[in-house]
């Protein structure tokens, strides 16, 4: 199993609890106030603990490529400038060639983990919102679904394909997106701009901030639940993000950590 656990809190969007119509004890208000601080300190927390793990893995891959391609490109020149210049070197092509083989072995290997972490990200993808899912698209499309399509495809161009979808699930991860989609509310298709805070949790709400809701990471599409209560607050936050209201403010928006368990198929 693999867990993914992600959390956002982006552009000030968490504020201090707002002042009580009746006066309160000082320990009533630092206790009010550390309570929400903590929250966002774990999540954050999360966030970069998992992000942190992507880009282990990217890393890792990457110097694999380098590595093996460097290698077997350098033996290929040196094979092909034996064969150019006629070079008796029956001893030396053999420890070439054994190098090869050495290196085919050790390729071999990296093509068998290749499918692992093939489907580890197409389980993942499960979990990516609509939005990234659309930026992802393209490179999702050549990822093999079996052994005869893998077969068919280099191992540099399967892990070129791997890294550059950890690439854009890392910026999205890290970014605030906010745009405009056609949500069914009510029955009804509307249209409302939503705010992705990374992976963690999204927001939306009408252009007249009278609807709005909270969405949270789920299998096959992000579960979107209304909070009519809250559209005020959301088409603030949003405005905010969408650079209409300057400078930034806080703005209390509820929270929460969700775990996703994608498991590897």
């Amino acid at each position: 199993m693999k867990k993914l656990i992600t959390a956002g809190v982006a552009l000030g969007l968490l504020s201090l609890p707002a002042f009580a119509q009746q006066p309160q004890q000082p320990g009533d208000v630092i206790n009010s106030t550390l309570s929400p601080i903590a929250e966002w300190v774990n999540a954050r927390a999360l966030i970069a603990k998992d992000a942190n793990q992507w880009r282990t893995e990217k890393q890792l891959i990457q110097q694999r490529i380098a590595l093996y391609e460097a290698e077997l490109q350098d033996l290929q020149t040196k094979l092909g400038e034996l064969a150019q210049n006629q070079v008796q070197g029956a001893d030396k092509r053999s420890q070439l060639q054994e190098r090869r083989e050495n290196l085919e072995r050790a390729q071999a290997v990296i093509e068998g983990q290749l499918g692992a972490f093939e489907r580890q990200v197409l389980a993942l993808h499960e979990y990516f919102p609509a939005a990234l899912k659309t930026r992802l698209s393209a490179l999702m499309g050549r990822l093999p679904r079996d052994q005869r399509a893998a077969a068919r495809i280099s191992a540099s161009n399967r892990m070129a394909t791997i890294v550059a979808v950890l690439n854009e699930v890392d910026k999205f991860n890290n970014e605030v997106t906010v745009q405009n989609e056609l949500r069914n509310i009510g029955g009804v298709e509307r249209e409302v701009w939503v705010m992705y805070l990374g992976l963690a949790q999204a927001f939306y709400a009408d252009a007249n901030g009278e609807i709005a809701g909270i969405g949270v990471p789920a299998a096959g599409e992000w579960r979107f639940t209304e909070q009519n209560d809250r559209a005020a607050d959301i088409a603030r936050a949003i405005s905010i993000a969408r650079g209409q209201i300057k400078p930034a403010q806080f703005v209390n928006l509820p929270l929460q950590v969700t775990q996703v368990n994608a498991a590897r198929r």
